[in-house]
């Protein structure tokens, strides 16, 4: 198997590429490089969440709640690369659990994309954050880390925002699920 070219922000010079110049390894290597590392670490961001209070009486009478906020839709064959959590004020007592719910093009049912879904309970930190590769660090005290069972999707998939159960008294919570082409 063949060994890849370390991806790298490079800059490409236009004395590597000038007319009658000979094709340098220097030049291939850099944009080898530089599509390397857009293939690497670009991706788009899908935010889902609740802005303010969520954790009311009001709000816990209606759960489980789907289909909170926009829905996303993929515009291309798609691949997410990481799940981000953040929860800001904790409340008194429970534990928040939210899904996100995929559905084909064209079809309204849902299913969940995780083994394992986000959580978070009162005893965890403020501005608690976590995702699934670990970036964020240590796992705060409180929190499940969420494991996905489904990363691939095809152009027209739709994503959903579900809570199941939440924190009495928690306010903002937002899940930022990040995607590239593939």
């Amino acid at each position: 198997m063949a060994t890849p070219v370390t991806p790298a922000r490079n800059t490409i010079y236009i004395e590597g590429s000038q007319f009658r110049s000979a094709i340098s390894e220097d030049l291939l290597q850099r944009f080898g490089a530089s599509i390397n590392f857009i293939n690497t670490y670009q991706y788009f961001p899908f935010y889902f969440g609740m802005a303010g209070a969520y954790g009311n009486a009001t709000f816990l009478a209606t759960l489980p709640a789907t289909g909170l906020g926009p829905f996303e839709t993929f515009d291309y064959n798609s691949q997410i690369v990481n799940v981000r959590v953040y929860s800001g004020t904790q409340g008194s007592s429970g534990t928040t659990t939210v899904d996100i719910k995929k559905a084909s093009a064209g079809s309204s049912s849902y299913t969940t994309i995780f083994s394992t879904l986000p959580s978070v309970t009162s005893a965890a930190p403020a501005n608690a954050q976590f995702d699934i590769n670990g970036v964020d660090g240590t796992l705060p005290t409180g929190c499940t880390r969420p494991v996905l069972s489904t990363v691939n999707f095809t152009a027209g998939d739709k994503l959903r925002f579900d809570v199941t159960s939440v924190q009495t008294g928690a306010s903002d919570l937002i899940v930022t699920i990040f995607w590239r082409p593939r």
